[in-house]
């Protein structure tokens, strides 16, 4: 098995210790002649959006001498599978506390983010993109008093273990925007 995260890609590269042909199932296939000359001509890259298993078949050929002295080929085939798991993003990524309609200028507001992840890994959060924070951790939250419209995204991506490796993925994305009401111009 093989992890990746959701967005990446990997390329599956198959190898034997004999000359032998492959085929991917739905993929790219090399014969036994080309793969001696070019050992990548079956590599595929691949870019699933869930865990996927892909079937190769791989037939390799063996020269063989009948009883009468006649030479023939016996070609042994096998299959053989690789799972791609797939790391997926946070889903259900909201913000509580944007205001339903615009706001007088100069109205403090609290924005407070949630998501869902795997459940196996541990969620951080974003208002920038580059300082990630556990939820009710300083920054978690993120209090505004805008004098204008202003739009932010929030980032949120889930770290977590798979046999001793740890996946920082890159993270979901979510657009927030705060719709503020022009600040009137007054005179007197």
């Amino acid at each position: 098995t093989t992890t990746i995260c959701e967005g990446s890609d990997i390329t599956l590269h198959p190898s034997s210790n004999q000359v032998s042909s492959f085929q991917w199932d739905g993929g790219p296939s090399c014969s036994g002649t080309d793969w001696a000359s070019d050992n990548t001509c079956a590599d595929w890259l691949v870019s699933p959006i869930t865990t996927t298993t892909y079937t190769l078949t791989v037939t390799t050929p063996h020269n063989i001498l009948d009883e009468d002295g006649n030479d023939y080929v016996l070609n042994c085939v096998s299959d053989t599978n690789k799972v791609v798991t797939v790391l997926p993003m946070p889903t259900g990524l909201s913000v509580a506390g944007i205001p339903a309609t615009p706001i007088c200028p100069g109205t403090s507001v609290t924005l407070t983010p949630s998501a869902t992840g795997s459940g196996t890994g541990t969620l951080y959060y974003s208002w920038d993109g580059t300082t990630y924070v556990e939820a009710g951790d300083d920054g978690f939250t993120l209090t505004i008093t805008p004098d204008a419209t202003v739009s932010y995204t929030l980032y949120v991506k889930e770290v977590r273990t798979v046999g001793g490796v740890e996946y920082d993925c890159a993270p979901a994305e979510l657009p927030v925007t705060v719709n503020v009401y022009d600040q009137p111009v007054l005179s007197i």
